[in-house]
């Protein structure tokens, strides 16, 4: 599932945000949502405690014009989610060629304001006078995203195919319970270099050794050398020491009607992400099927060791889809998650926002923790072009 276009068009917008205050995570209660309010962005949200500023900040980050280009923005807010500010520029995601490409942020708080942000910086030549060339970069600050400097690349590609992609995209930072961070991060380059497979997309890492990337593994593709591998999203949390848990965005290997339907699997490492269960069998689907797509999932452990999900889905839509995003009716639905040994056994769905109608239609959630007892959601919100999040303060 390739989602990129109907990003780069809604990323221009000024976002709005209807956020979500979840109460203990754990409790069986109706959950109910909060009015709309504006937000600063989409994709990843970070919760900071600002000593400058003794208050709780979260902190997200929105795609804007530069030029002829984009640059990356930080926005935050300190009354959870009522009003916010930009705080500042992410200076090397400056680029104000029209051919620039810039996005799908990702978030690690290393502690003491060092902040690290990954995210996709592109050139994409649609007039094809150029080959496309790719990269997954790496800004840091060090004073609670004020001020930002280039840290690292973790992969930089150059098209290879004629009037393919070879592209690197959406990244997702985490560090494990020894101190290792890692980037994971979807890959079309590796599938075409390896495999010779055009037009298929693995999910890969990469750890941080000093300021280099290294260590890179297929954290999931197809499991069958005859199925097709739109494997990407990943979002990751450790179970246990050196034991991991990746959902990500994949596809139906197979199609149904022409069609490869989205979906969302789960992975497993028990090696601390030396090799990842793809090897030994197909990865379980744990939201979608051949007839609706699920997509985009966002994955927290909270602080009692439980475990939520957030994602989109067009189940229910009023009428089928087929896998093509700018047709899509999704609404956002979450899953509650309890661990059993190294995997998480997910619970049923219940639905965040949207209806699943084209003039309702929300998309690319994301989740964090604001404390023990709430949960912040924010996606995008499609009818007025504009970011949407969420709050309950209800038991669950």
């Amino acid at each position: 599932m390739n989602k990129r276009s109907i990003v780069k068009k809604w990323q221009l917008f000024f976002p709005v945000i209807f956020f979500a205050i979840f109460v203990n995570p754990l409790a069986h209660a109706a959950v109910s949502w909060s009015p709309e309010a504006a937000s600063g962005g989409v994709k990843d949200v970070l919760v900071l405690h600002n000593p400058s500023t003794a208050k709780q900040e979260i902190v997200t980050c929105r795609t804007v014009r530069y030029g002829k280009g984009k640059k990356l923005e930080i926005w935050i807010s300190d009354d959870i989610g009522k009003s916010w500010t930009k705080r500042s520029e992410v200076t090397p995601s400056k680029d104000d060629n029209k051919s620039a490409d810039v996005g799908d942020c990702s978030f690690l708080d290393l502690g003491s304001g060092t902040i690290l942000i990954s995210y996709r910086k592109n050139r994409l030549y649609r007039d094809h006078s150029k080959p496309n060339t790719y990269s997954i970069r790496i800004a840091v600050s060090s004073d609670y995203g004020a001020t930002w400097r280039h840290h690292s690349t973790v992969k930089q590609t150059t098209q290879i195919v004629a009037g393919g992609s070879c592209g690197l995209w959406s990244s997702f930072l985490f560090k494990r319970s020894d101190g290792v961070v890692q980037c994971y991060y979807d890959d079309e380059f590796t599938p075409w270099i390896a495999d010779k497979l055009a037009g298929h997309q693995y999910l890969m890492k990469k750890d941080l050794n000093a300021a280099a990337w290294t260590d890179d593994v297929i954290v999931c593709k197809s499991h069958s050398p005859n199925g097709l591998s739109r494997d990407g999203m990943g979002t990751v949390v450790e179970v246990a020491k050196g034991r991991l848990v990746c959902l990500l965005e994949s596809v139906q290997r197979v199609p149904t009607a022409g069609y490869h339907k989205g979906c969302i699997r789960q992975v497993t490492s028990v090696d601390g992400d030396r090799t990842w269960s793809w090897t030994a069998s197909e990865p379980k689907i744990i939201a979608g099927s051949p007839s609706y797509n699920a997509l985009a999932p966002w994955m927290i452990k909270t602080v009692a060791g439980n475990y939520v999900v957030v994602f989109m889905t067009d189940q229910h839509a009023p009428a089928p889809n087929a896998s093509n995003p700018r047709i899509l009716k999704c609404k956002i639905n979450y899953m509650r998650g309890t661990q059993s040994d190294s995997n998480i056994n997910w619970g049923s769905q219940s639905t965040v926002a949207g209806n699943g109608t084209l003039t309702d239609a929300c998309f690319w959630p994301n989740v964090v923790q604001l404390d023990t007892n709430r949960i912040f959601v924010q996606y995008l919100q499609a009818k007025n072009k504009k970011f949407k999040s969420g709050f309950d303060s209800n038991n669950w």
